[in-house]
């Protein structure tokens, strides 16, 4: 299914570039600061982490106002969760960061105030690559202290789907470079069990839930790019 879809993208594209006669072309690439939005966990502490994301980026002018914007990306977003327990002279202190990497395309309405700078809004899909827990846990009992790290494939409990709305701003220089500051609210749960899971077995799949929840990939994106085709 993401072949078919990504095939069937890339030929849009390639369709519209050989039919348009204002039309950019280019690439981009940056860093997400991203988030789990959504319930919270109780107990837990969610803390945002830092990704990238890089890719194609068409645009195609209606008039010298509006265009609209379509992108193929590699885009991760995830979180941190912290724990911390303690009793009775037993600490736990556990961190954990998920990573979700998705192929994302974003379709994007596109205004412009003036020459350089527009203002852009629209849907985002993303399709699951890979989706991994990064854990440590630092266990002390009687003043002796003991720490587990280590990580694991988590992509079984993940929804192969993600759905968001992007909203930002672009700023376009004369020479093709440009720069983008975007924020994308996630409106799916990323979770294919609806659970935040606690514990899961050495072939990703969960073992031990926690209640059922709904958390979604939120992400402030910074961009760089440069239109190496612009008619």
């Amino acid at each position: 299914m993401k072949k078919i879809f990504t095939i069937f993208a890339l030929a849009a594209l390639t369709f519209t570039a050989s039919n348009a006669q204002e039309l950019k072309i280019g690439a981009k690439a940056g860093v997400n600061l991203s988030s789990l939005g959504g319930d919270k966990v109780p107990g837990i502490d969610t803390k945002g982490k830092i990704g990238l994301h890089l890719g194609g980026v068409g645009v195609y002018m209606f008039s010298d106002k509006f265009g609209a914007q379509a992108e193929l990306l590699y885009s991760s977003f995830g979180g941190k969760q912290e724990f911390n327990f303690s009793e009775e002279g037993f600490t736990d202190i556990s961190e954990e960061t998920t990573k979700l990497n998705y192929l994302s395309l974003p379709l994007m309405g596109k205004y412009y105030v003036t020459e350089s700078l527009s203002f852009e809004a629209g849907p985002r899909i993303g399709f699951l690559l890979s989706a991994n827990s990064e854990f440590e846990d630092t266990f002390t009992f009687d003043g002796e202290t003991e720490t587990e790290s280590g990580e694991v494939d988590i992509s079984k409990g993940i929804n192969g789907l993600d759905l968001g709305f992007n909203i930002g701003a672009s700023y376009e220089l004369e020479s093709g470079l440009f720069f983008s500051l975007r924020y994308t609210l996630g409106l799916s749960n990323i979770y294919d069990s609806g659970s935040v899971f606690a514990d899961i077995d050495e072939d990703g799949d969960i073992i031990d839930g926690i209640g059922t929840f709904s958390q979604q990939n939120n992400a402030f994106q910074i961009s760089v790019g440069y239109f190496f085709l612009n008619d």
